[in-house]
């Protein structure tokens, strides 16, 4: 990446869920692929995304909510 490259993450968040069934819906997706499918997925909530995004040397630009289910995590380099 350079100073002008942005990096998008579109997810459905646990946390910003409006809906608790949504919610649910949600973690028992991530319970089945890490016990079930491959191992390695695994449902979020934004939280997380944000240290993550700290941690990798990033800023956030902007945090867009799409809809009732999606976001989009706009980052650039710090």
């Amino acid at each position: 990446m350079d100073e002008n490259t942005e990096l998008l993450i579109m997810e459905t968040f646990t946390d910003r869920q409006k809906f608790d069934n949504a919610k649910f819906i949600l973690e028992a997706t991530s319970l089945y692929f890490t016990v079930m499918a491959n191992g390695n997925s695994k449902m979020y909530p934004a939280k997380v995304f944000l240290r993550l995004i700290d941690k990798a040397g990033l800023k956030l630009k902007e945090d867009i909510k799409m809809g009732e289910y999606h976001t989009i995590l706009v980052c650039k380099k710090k």
